[in-house]
């Protein structure tokens, strides 16, 4: 008879009750032991490139290895992919041990998940927040000036006052930031997630390929820690401008059918 996997109760139990949409799931290993969710697509106003979101269940058979919940940044679609996004740093994780109380503990993993697509919802409201202008010349530097501080010192800094200004020209002009997100805070945003993931040179490690340490960096490395830090200056610079009045706020829009 088949065999259902573990992780398949907590990833049904975390769309229960989270009400939220998934539009793919699938299961991986002989017997399906591992299981993974794709969620419905993000859309922020005014920007073309949707965002995805990922939820993942990991588990095994042989009554030892906790059940692993967690949201990730990888789609998992073989066990190289499954290394990768079991090794993310950031996000919300759960770990369920195999205990007599295993069953309340996968329901407790499934109430914490609503609060996890909770957390994706805001995180939706907020970005289109700051899809709304303007955001100033001012508030982009200082914005600048938190991802890609200069050193008080004497040198020059060529290399940094390069990336400096390549951050503001994709503020400007950059590929994907057209539109109605031009000169908004998400544009701020996108403008040094542009510059970390493809720009910013990285160093290179002997033994490993060029190509794996960019990825390694943009998922949980020093372009990761970038936008984070790039997310959290927008926010605060524009909501600062909205207490002075100079920004009306906008607003949220309706939310997805579940």
């Amino acid at each position: 008879m088949p065999c259902t996997p573990p992780c398949a109760y907590p990833l049904s139990t975390a769309r229960r009750v989270s009400c939220s949409g998934y539009h793919t799931a699938g299961t991986l290993g002989r017997h399906g032991i591992r299981g993974w969710l794709l969620g419905e697509p993000m859309r922020v106003r005014g920007d073309k490139s949707p965002i995805k979101r990922y939820v993942l269940g990991y588990c095994g058979h042989n009554g030892t290895t906790a059940i692993t919940l967690k949201n990730v940044a990888t789609r998992v679609v073989c066990q190289n992919t499954l290394g990768v996004s079991l090794g993310e740093k950031d996000g919300a994780e759960w770990h369920i041990s195999h205990y007599g109380n295993a069953k309340v503990r996968l329901e407790e993993a499934g109430r914490a998940f609503r609060k996890l697509i909770e957390g994706y919802a805001h995180f939706e409201a907020l970005a289109n927040q700051l899809a709304v202008p303007p955001f100033s010349e001012e508030q982009l530097g200082h914005v600048i000036n938190v991802v890609l501080p200069l050193p008080e010192d004497e040198e020059k800094h060529p290399r940094l006052l390069k990336a400096r200004g390549k951050v503001v020209e994709l503020f400007h002009c950059g590929g994907d930031i057209e539109g109605d997100i031009q000169g908004t805070a998400w544009a701020a945003l996108q403008a040094v997630s542009e510059y970390a993931d493809h720009h910013r040179s990285t160093r290179t490690v002997e033994g490993t390929s060029t190509e794996a340490r960019q990825l390694e960096s943009i998922w949980m490395g020093k372009a990761a820690a970038m936008k984070r830090q790039a997310l959290t200056t927008s926010a605060s610079a524009r909501a600062a401008a909205m207490r002075r009045g100079r920004v009306t706020p906008s607003p949220s829009p309706a939310p997805a059918a579940a």
